[in-house]
């Protein structure tokens, strides 16, 4: 009988366990074994019933309802299955943080489906646990992100510093750093002209936003000066209808008009009172 850490992340946090004759077991405190099955939200939350389990380092996944291990542990970090896959990982150091939550540093990443068998290779530096879209990863190379298909096909370049998927919505914000030069002098208030200005330009990077759609159509162009602002809208309850939201973007002082389901609704030249005039208008014919 080996002691063994059952966990259910995202979830709950991990849970003390044995593998005894093959089968993992919770055990309580008077050292009573029971089936995975009776952890928190278990039942309802283990996609196919599968349960992530470590004994001695290695990682994998046991029947909640018998106990079975039906994914060998052999894996440095498993997350749970989402949409029919699992993130895995070898030579990856875990960090446990305090909400309970996991988060990998180094290693290579890839993903298995229920049956143990790898379906994107272990080649990524990194790589989400949880991805909206069926078939589709959200994974890393170089600190670049990017989503692949489950042929390991590139849907969206991997050339970004962030990739945001908004589950409530149809929309991925990705962001690019650009590198800028500051000039560091004196202001003349009265002549209004530059003094002094140092020879030498300050290098910093700021974050330029573009937005996707969820088929990973490229709507608007990593060019945004912000992260899209969302604006929503609740409407009328005897109208039965669900909150409208939209999203406000800027770029060089001008804003446009992106709605939760993808749609351009116009182009980035209005003023912000023009945008927000136009989702209020807007929103009293969803």
């Amino acid at each position: 009988m080996k002691k063994c850490i059952i966990y259910h992340t995202w979830i709950s946090g991990p849970v003390n366990g044995v593998v005894k004759e093959g089968l993992v077991y919770i055990q309580n405190k008077n050292g009573k074994l029971r089936f995975p099955k009776n952890i928190f939200m278990a039942r309802e939350e283990c996609e196919f019933g599968l349960i992530q389990f470590e004994v001695e380092g290695k990682w994998g996944f046991a029947d909640i309802y018998t106990g079975e291990i039906k994914i060998d542990p052999v894996f440095d970090y498993v997350g749970r299955f989402y949409n029919g896959y699992a993130h895995v990982a070898m030579e990856t150091q875990i960090e446990f943080i305090d909400n309970g939550d996991i988060i990998t540093h180094g290693g290579k990443h890839g993903y298995i489906d229920r049956n143990g068998k790898i379906i994107v290779p272990l080649k990524y530096d990194d790589a989400a646990d949880i991805f909206k879209y069926c078939d589709r990863f959200k994974v890393a190379l170089n600190q670049k992100w990017g989503i692949i298909d489950n042929e390991n096909v590139t849907i969206i370049p991997l050339e970004y510093n962030n990739l945001e998927i908004h589950y409530d919505d149809n929309l991925i914000f990705c962001s690019i750093k650009e590198a800028c030069e500051l000039h560091v002098g004196a202001y003349d208030l009265r002549m209004s002209v530059l003094l002094d200005v140092k020879a030498e330009a300050t290098c910093y990077f700021r974050l330029k936003w573009g937005v996707y759609d969820k088929n990973c159509n490229l709507i608007v162009k990593p060019e945004l000066d912000n992260k899209p602002t969302c604006h929503e809208i609740k409407q009328d309850n005897s109208r039965n209808t669900v909150p409208s939201r939209y999203y406000i973007l800027k770029r060089k002082r001008k804003y446009g008009v992106i709605c939760e389901d993808g749609r351009l609704i116009t182009d980035i030249s209005l003023l912000k009172k023009e945008a927000v005039f136009l989702i209020n208008t807007l929103s009293r014919y969803d």
